[in-house]
């Protein structure tokens, strides 16, 4: 009977591990509260990363939780009768939102 050797199977186990565990590490948690220009909270806006299926949209009093892959992330922020926007994460861990009306879009 012929023994294999282990050596490619707790190859493979240490570089499978370095590659998911390196992903686990770089996902992170923000929170945030996204308000209008008066500063009231908006309900409901749809907070999303592009690249990724996570996605969030806000509580009742404008505050949100969303898991994103690492710094480099863009955030996608939309309302409707708002403008748009997109910023990078970055290194933080808060990001708070104030959203301008989109007059051209209203009429």
């Amino acid at each position: 009977m012929r023994h294999l050797s282990p050596l490619p199977y707790l190859l493979f186990g240490v570089l499978f591990g370095m590659l998911t565990g390196s992903t686990a590490l770089a996902q992170r948690s923000i929170t945030g509260r996204v308000t209008d220009t008066a500063g009231e909270p908006l309900i409901g806006v749809n907070l999303y990363v592009p690249s990724t299926e996570s996605g969030t949209v806000t509580d009742y009093d404008g505050n949100f939780e969303l898991t994103v892959p690492g710094p480099g992330a863009k955030l996608r922020v939309t309302y409707t009768g708002m403008r748009p926007l997109e910023l990078t994460v970055g290194n933080r861990n808060r990001i708070d939102i104030v959203l301008r009306e989109a007059a051209s879009l209203l009429d």
